[in-house]
């Protein structure tokens, strides 16, 4: 087998893991494990691996779990496809409620069995395997095999042919698959409770990126995954390879990087699909000025597996980029039982679709399609199921109709159920519209198994020392080739002798609490409005996606915003609400006028619910202990769920305030230090609050972490 690596120079760890897995093929054993962190030269394996089995004339197969993976794959060795188009296939497609009359209530089922039709003796190659959930994934409308992805693969390869072999290979250190808290694939003992004879080999020398920051950068995040006692972490910067931002920079440095962003140039890779979609927006105000609507040129997330409706298979996490978009849109409906309150109830779901052209990078010809304009303007990650059941729903009464007009017309009508019925729903372009997302930004989670040669990571509340924090760290880290862009980057030092005065109660809140200066001008304000107002806007907007209610006005009158509020029962309700000089709506929003107690209930709910606040922080501490400060800081406010708010540093009076939201509507605690950078006293105050328990939890965290 190592007459297949003669052009390259091989360590011994991976000479080590050629021989293992040469002696792997020829053996009884079921499965082998080859772990190997970023830049290990893991690929290199699996092309000599290739082409070892191909010299051999051995069947195998080369997959993983995502369509990015398995095209860099392809690029890599030739061979990639993901795991779900090799051990599924579609067989039937069931449509529920079939008979009734009640269109609301029909509803569909996919059914993927798993493949056992291929019965020759085969070794599969499985890449990126920490991202194989071995958790059940279940879908009301889709249902793949078991649900369990690792169990099913298991099944394909051994019932198939009990002499078949697979190949894992991953990182363990990477973010385990959504919903595990482990890389079961990587995990030996996984398949030994199972019956399976298992051999490992394991690459830890780095090949690639030598003299380059990132590989350097992400082994230091990694080995904390080892070090039980963390209590600190500091990366290694430069001007080339692993370059800090300020928040203020990022989206005008992407831009001068790619004035015309291509497929595969380089993304921003952040926690949440909140931040994703303001990241998106920020870019896409400034590449086309005034023009909210998708255009040409823009890059886009494809949010969900295609497999039959287009020329090519579309898979959830591609890129794509817009060449043609219609100026139409075409608004679809459907009734669908919805649950509100516990309560069924009947509602009418509409949709916008707009025609578009794309193109991927593994397919030549251009793409035509319908995307859901809906799901690409929010914040939102993906449809609803009851807006899933709307695009069913919708099918059958525009199928109806089509059979009715066959009938009138002497020709054979075809039910709801039949072939000719679901040949028609897999080639339908509503019901199949790509659900799509714009792509310069996007969640680690769609990044993996990719890479590009510039990333840039904002690692906003993904700093604390946990393995979660950790993984997702180096998992982002890691999908740069050649250079990361950084912002709010891990790091800590030790405070030791910092000492907490008791809590004081306060009644004033200092204007300064709220930083503002990011937040965008809402559609019913101003500039000369208090930008407090705009916030709560667009607090309340995303408070109220995925209800039944919507904003239609909001009128401003000194403190006082007064909203006009609809709902799907073309009803209007008015809510109002004052803030403070600082911003602070302390006096909580009230129904005025007519409604009932039900609506006046949850709407008062919804409006004066404790927000964990999205302020975007344009802070750069000046000094390296208050860097330290503030990853400790932001770390422990994420786990307790307390939002910054603020911060403010007064270096010539010596100490620093970080504002906050906890069980107060606002708190504070003044950090005093001496000249030499060493913390000395801190005073937390809170606003109005008889017992303020998550301040008090995070002054225990943080002198715990003082000791």
């Amino acid at each position: 087998m190592k007459s297949h690596f003669q052009h390259i120079n091989i360590n011994s760890d991976q000479s080590q893991a050629i021989d293992k897995i040469e002696a792997f093929i020829k053996s009884d054993t079921n499965i082998f494990i080859l772990q190997g962190y970023a830049g290990t030269g893991k690929t290199t394996l699996i092309n000599g691996l290739v082409g070892f089995l191909q010299a051999e004339k051995k069947q195998f197969s080369v997959m993983a779990p995502t369509g990015r993976a398995a095209k860099i794959l392809r690029d890599k060795t030739g061979f990639g496809k993901t795991i779900h188009s090799n051990i599924y296939k579609l067989k039937d497609l069931k449509s529920i409620n079939a008979d009734s009359e009640e269109v609301a209530e029909h509803s569909v089922s996919y059914y993927f069995p798993i493949n056992f039709d291929l019965k020759e003796e085969r070794i599969l190659i499985v890449d990126e395997a920490s991202m194989i959930s071995s958790k059940e994934s279940k879908n009301e409308l889709f249902n793949f095999g078991t649900n369990i992805l690792i169990n099913d693969l298991l099944s394909h390869a051994f019932r198939t042919n009990k002499n078949n072999k697979i190949i894992f290979i991953g990182d363990p250190a990477q973010l385990p698959p959504v919903g595990d808290n482990k890389s079961n694939a990587l995990e030996i003992s996984f398949f030994e409770k199972l019956g399976y004879s298992v051999s490992t080999a394991n690459l830890k020398k780095i090949m690639r990126q030598e003299n380059n920051l990132i590989l350097e950068n992400a082994t230091i995040i990694r080995n904390l995954l080892n070090n039980p006692s963390r209590n600190s972490i500091e990366l290694n910067y430069d001007d080339r390879s692993f370059i800090k931002l300020n928040n203020y920079d990022i989206v005008d440095t992407f831009l001068n990087l790619f004035p015309n962003p291509e497929i595969g140039d380089g993304v921003i890779i952040s926690y949440s699909n909140a931040q994703c979609f303001h990241y998106n927006a920020s870019i896409r105000e400034q590449l086309f000025p005034n023009k909210k609507e998708i255009s040409v040129g823009d890059i886009i997330l494809i949010n969900n597996n295609n497999q039959y409706s287009y020329k090519t298979e579309l898979f959830n996490g591609d890129l794509a980029k817009v060449v043609e978009v219609s100026q139409h849109t075409i608004v679809q409906s459907a009734p669908v039982f919805v649950k509100r309150n516990e309560q069924k109830v009947r509602e009418i779901i509409k949709l916008t679709f707009r025609k578009i052209s794309i193109r991927v990078p593994h397919f030549d010809e251009e793409i035509s399609c319908y995307i859901i304009e809906d799901l690409l303007n929010s914040i939102d990650r993906d449809l609803t199921i009851d807006m899933t059941k709307m695009l069913y729903v919708n099918f059958v009464i525009r199928f109806n109709e089509t059979q009715l007009k066959r009938e009138l017309a002497g020709l054979l009508r075809f039910r709801v159920g039949s072939e000719e019925f679901k040949n028609e729903l897999k080639k339908d372009p509503f019901f199949n519209a790509l659900r799509v997302k714009y792509g310069y930004a996007i969640t680690c989670h769609k990044s993996q198994g990719g890479e590009w040669d510039k990333i840039f990571v904002d690692y906003s509340n993904r700093t604390g020392l946990s393995d979660d924090p950790i993984k997702w760290s180096y998992t982002a880290t890691t999908r740069g080739i050649n250079t990361v862009y950084t912002i709010n980057p891990p790091y800590i030092n030790s405070f030791s002798k910092l000492k907490f005065s008791s809590i004081i109660t306060v009644s004033h809140i200092p204007n300064n609490a709220l930083y503002l200066s990011h937040v965008k001008v809402s559609p019913f304000h101003n500039a000369n409005h208090h930008k407090a107002k705009s916030l709560k806007y667009w607090e309340i907007k995303e408070i109220l996606e995925n209800t039944y209610f919507e904003i239609i006005n909001v009128e401003s009158n000194g403190y006082l915003e007064r909203y006009t509020i609809g709902n799907n029962s073309n009803q209007v309700f008015i809510i109002q609400g004052s803030h403070r000089e600082s911003g602070h709506f302390i006096n909580k929003f009230e129904i005025i006028g007519n409604a009932s107690e039900g609506i006046k209930t949850e709407l008062e709910t919804l409006f004066n619910q404790q927000y964990s606040s999205n302020l975007l922080l344009d802070y750069k501490p000046n000094e390296p202990f208050l860097e330290s400060l503030y990853f400790v800081m932001r770390s422990y406010c994420q786990e307790l769920d307390i939002s910054i708010t603020n911060i403010v540093e007064q270096i010539d009076k010596y100490f620093v305030t970080y504002f906050l939201i906890t069980d107060s509507e606002t708190a504070n605690i003044q950090f005093y230090f001496k000249k030499n950078g060493n913390f000395s006293t801190a005073m937390p105050k809170t606003f109005d609050c008889v017992k303020d328990y998550k301040l008090e939890l995070l002054i225990e965290k943080l002198e715990n972490y003082a000791i």
